[in-house]
């Protein structure tokens, strides 16, 4: 081969490879979910306060939690509000013993007056007092409408891995039995489409030191589809540990 026909052919294949370096798109980076709109927040310098919203609008609470010292917050939820999310993040730290924070996604949907209510607690020091509380008064905007009482379907451990059907409106109770004493506690996963109308631990109706109690979820059934509500038996802190049990339930809302 001449040196001009080498020098050609060494261009074209220069330009074969730009071409191909140009035509290959870059990746697309992942999506990061947008908040929700009307996002209001607030934390423990909001408490004992006073705030006006309209339905629709979103109320975030966040407060310092440690459960490593065995407290925790339970948080009273009023009807007439929406709990959207109620989730523990655990401190980014190596420390141990650091504290995280709880944080509570509420919707205002029905016209009226609430107080959203908390207690730190130790979940078995039934008569204890608690060692810090938080108090904040919601007013949703507009006509105050009376509420309607779903009628519930009672689930508990023996529905583990089974399925419901529901309608829309209708609501989930599930109890299960929880421990805090041991520092394991259930964590609820609530998939859109169904809404989290409350989560509560009740403590036992018992002096026994040590006794379990029971967590119980309201779960209103709103948009038709196939669900799946999944929980974790675990100890917060331990973010790497297998849960100690687990609990799924698959819902049908036709």
């Amino acid at each position: 081969m001449t040196r001009i026909g080498l020098t050609i052919l060494l261009i074209a294949v220069a330009l074969l490879f730009t071409a191909g370096c140009v035509s290959e798109q870059p990746a697309t980076p992942p999506v990061t979910p947008a908040p929700p709109e009307s996002l209001h927040m607030f934390d423990g310098t909001n408490d004992g306060g006073t705030y006006t919203f309209e339905p629709g609008e979103h109320i975030e609470i966040t407060l310092v939690e440690n459960p490593t010292t065995g407290y925790s917050w339970n948080m009273t939820v009023p009807a007439g509000l929406i709990l959207v999310s109620d989730e523990f993040i655990a401190p980014d730290t190596g420390l141990a013993g650091a504290p995280g924070t709880h944080v509570w996604l509420f919707e205002a949907a029905t016209p009226g007056t609430y107080t959203v209510k908390g207690t730190y607690i130790r979940p078995w020091e039934t008569d204890a007092e608690p060692a810090w509380t938080f108090s904040m008064t919601i007013i949703v905007e507009g006509d105050a409408a009376p509420l309607q009482t779903p009628q519930v379907v009672e689930v508990d451990e023996t529905h583990d891995g089974g399925g419901i059907g529901i309608e829309p409106g209708m609501m989930i109770r599930i109890t299960l039995v929880e421990n805090p004493t041991t520092g394991y506690s259930w964590n609820m996963t609530v998939p859109a489409g169904l809404t989290l109308v409350s989560d509560e631990f009740i403590a036992p109706d018992t002096g026994l030191m040590g006794a379990p109690g029971t967590h119980v979820w309201n779960i209103g059934a709103t948009t038709p589809g196939t669900y799946t509500v999944k929980g974790n038996y675990i100890r917060l802190w331990e973010t790497d540990a297998e849960p100690a049990e687990t609990f799924t339930l698959e819902v049908m809302v036709r």
